[in-house]
């Protein structure tokens, strides 16, 4: 059983909630003046090379902000936040297909989840698709991503987010990350990433060319070499049980916690099993992505705002939601959890 957590979220969360939840963003620009030293006739020569150079790098319409870490412009606007750039290898592999250039700028992986954060630029600036590009924090794409390990290709799995989550920096630049797994499974100590993206489809692009509702097409296809860094990656072996429903152990990495549980096989083709995190301290609940599969399943949370702790309760969710209590609230999650257990950090 694999569930969209989004739509099983939606199932938890008072309505009256969601418009009061959507994150504003903000976007801006930055300019950056530059000053030419008063030198003699060689240093004059090479300023106007330099000069020259830069001309024709603005008329092609790239950025003026250079991005030397996509993930130092965006990871603390993502709904996993966290300090990707201190664990995050620097790849800046690019592909050009048209107005288009796509870089993968780093990856992280951390033994369990996959990090990988991108830049799109264009060279006419995407002013010239759309009015209201910046509103916006996500793009989605159309890709084939897989591991190799020597003879054998494992399939990734991006939850079925159809996407980057990130921000646009500038009119000319896109970042953004996409996070991948294995379905839980342990990645190769050693692998080669090979991502073939075939469609860019931004939202909005289509409101100046009716052309581009379906995105553009291109190639841009990419081979990398990655290996796991594990560290600062610590497991918390747990093995509570309750009426079956049993939390095995949770895995603590620099950017989040991954939560392992398992239970009976009753929940297949529904949504109504759930595992729900609050902050140990404030009580505030975490957001959380997961997948489940008959009978074993694993949650992440972010641990960018946790300062002492987190708890865990798993749940039926379709006796939260027949209560007519507030349905989403510690109260509630506490009463009525199967089992639970709390995580201390250190």
């Amino acid at each position: 059983m694999k569930r969209n957590y989004f739509m099983t979220m939606m199932n938890l969360v008072d309505e009256t909630y969601i418009t009061d939840a959507l994150p504003q963003k903000k976007y801006y620009y930055k300019n950056k003046k530059a000053a030419s030293p008063p030198y003699k006739y060689g240093i004059y020569a090479a300023a106007a090379a330099l000069c020259l150079c830069l001309l024709v790098f603005s008329s092609n319409g790239y950025a003026k902000e250079f991005i030397s870490s996509a993930f130092k412009a965006i990871q603390n606007t993502l709904t996993m936040q966290g300090d990707y750039s201190s664990y995050a290898t620097d790849i800046n592999e690019t592909v050009t297909d048209g107005d288009l250039s796509v870089t993968i700028s780093e990856a992280y992986c951390d033994g369990i989840n996959l990090f990988v954060s991108y830049t799109v630029k264009s060279k006419k600036g995407f002013s010239s698709y759309s009015d209201n590009y910046e509103e916006h924090f996500d793009m989605e794409y159309e890709k084939m991503d897989a591991i190799r390990c020597g003879e054998e290709v494992y399939q990734l799995d991006d939850f079925g987010v159809a996407g980057l989550e990130g921000k646009y920096t500038d009119e000319y630049t896109f970042a953004g990350l996409e996070t991948y797994t294995l379905k839980g499974k342990p990645f190769p100590e050693n692998f080669t990433l090979e991502i073939s993206i075939s469609r860019l489809i931004p939202e909005t692009w289509s409101n100046k060319n009716p052309y581009l509702k379906n995105g553009v097409r291109g190639r841009w296809t990419f081979s990398i070499p990655i290996s796991v860094n594990k560290a600062d990656i610590q497991t918390i072996e747990v093995n509570v049980e309750n009426n079956e429903h049993t939390i095995d152990r949770v895995v603590l990495s620099p950017i989040m916690a991954t939560i392992y549980t398992s239970y009976p096989d009753i929940y297949f083709n529904t949504v109504n099993y759930g595992v729900i995190c609050f902050d140990v301290d404030s009580k505030e609940w975490l957001p959380e992505e997961g997948m489940y599969d008959h009978c074993t399943g694993f949650t992440k949370i972010s641990l960018s705002n946790i300062t002492t702790g987190f708890e865990i309760f798993v749940v039926n969710t379709t006796t939260l939601t027949k209560t007519g209590a507030e349905r989403f609230s510690y109260e509630e999650v506490k009463k009525h959890a199967i089992v639970s257990h709390t995580i201390h950090l250190q």
